[in-house]
């Protein structure tokens, strides 16, 4: 299997990827091709995320997906580039398969310096072979990052210690026709953060460094030093992680249907699960969160929508992710 992608930078390098037993592949490879694509009027640079190195799976043959006959890949790229996935193909051995899953292509998301809103793109990379529907987004902020060998059907969210992770819905989609390109609002800037504490002195434990209350581990070689941070402790936005489960529905899709053992053109589902990074909103680039430098009147934010009104004078309507 190749998936096609698009990125800013040349240099996509992966992270980890899914390794369980609903895949026939391990050891995927990602290879910039050298050349770039003009898409949704931006230049990217064009890559090739290969899966051809053949394990033993739940199917009959290491390697090999019968037809249609289910299967379940991932991987992550290290840092923080822009990724949309825009295509997937399928082979037999060197051969180009005529027919693959279509999936709806996905960005990583943009912050309007104008809103303050947050959206992640859905895309129809190939509208002339016909519409797709997202019939169902679920939406879940986590505060942990999610084990890639979890994001799968029925699979209960773990983090990559194998510790149970706690979401929290946050928002629902359905039914979204994708003829070209749809934008999901996923927060705010103006949204409360998760994690939103302001710590003086007397919150601080007792014997802290940082802690107006007596006492003091002190620093040794055999002492244990605990350190209190005073002012606030805020989550990434929106939150530390987020969690996509997308299904993808291509309402006539010509298909091998092994009880009929023919073709045939019928509705066929895709399932994407994806998960973001939190982000640390800092357009105004001094190093602090933009939260703070409003609180404390470093930047006046006017208009209230949690962008600092030097950038808005500055940048206009242009987006960001402020990674």
């Amino acid at each position: 299997m190749r998936v096609k992608l698009l990125s800013n930078t040349t240099g996509l390098s992966i992270n980890w990827w899914y390794n369980g037993s609903a895949s026939p592949w391990q050891n995927p490879t990602v290879t910039y091709t050298g050349s770039s694509q003009n898409f949704q009027g931006t230049s990217y640079f064009v890559h090739n995320l290969d899966f051809t190195s053949p394990k033993v799976w739940n199917g009959p043959i290491a390697g090999v997906v019968q037809p249609a006959a289910d299967f379940h890949t991932g991987a992550t790229f290290a840092g923080s580039p822009t990724v949309i996935v825009f295509d997937v193909q399928l082979f037999s051995g060197t051969t180009l398969l005529p027919l693959a899953p279509r999936l709806a292509g996905y960005d990583t998301g943009d912050v309007d310096l104008v809103s303050g809103g947050f959206v992640v793109n859905f895309f129809n990379t190939n509208p002339a072979a016909g519409r797709l529907v997202l019939s169902e987004v679920r939406v879940f902020r986590s505060p942990r990052m999610i084990d890639i060998a979890a994001m799968m059907r029925n699979a209960e969210p773990v983090d990559i210690q194998g510790v149970p992770v706690e979401l929290i819905s946050s928002a629902r989609f359905e039914n979204l026709e994708l003829i070209d390109r749809v934008s999901l609002p996923l927060g705010n800037l103006t949204d409360q953060r998760t994690v939103d504490i302001i710590y003086g002195a007397d919150e601080c434990p007792a014997g802290s460094v940082g802690s107006s209350l007596a006492g003091s581990a002190g620093d040794g070689e055999s002492a244990e030093v605990q350190y209190c941070q005073q002012g606030n402790a805020l989550s990434l936005f929106p939150s530390t992680y987020t969690y996509l489960i997308a299904t993808v529905v291509e309402p006539e899709a010509r298909h091998w249907d092994p009880e009929r053992e023919e073709f045939v053109v019928s509705p066929i589902q895709n399932i994407i699960y994806y998960q973001l990074g939190g982000i640390l909103p800092d357009f105004n680039e001094n190093g602090i969160d933009d939260l703070i430098d409003i609180r404390t009147g470093t930047s006046m934010d006017e208009d209230q929508n949690g962008v600092p009104d030097e950038v808005g004078a500055e940048t206009g309507s242009e987006a960001g992710t402020g990674r």
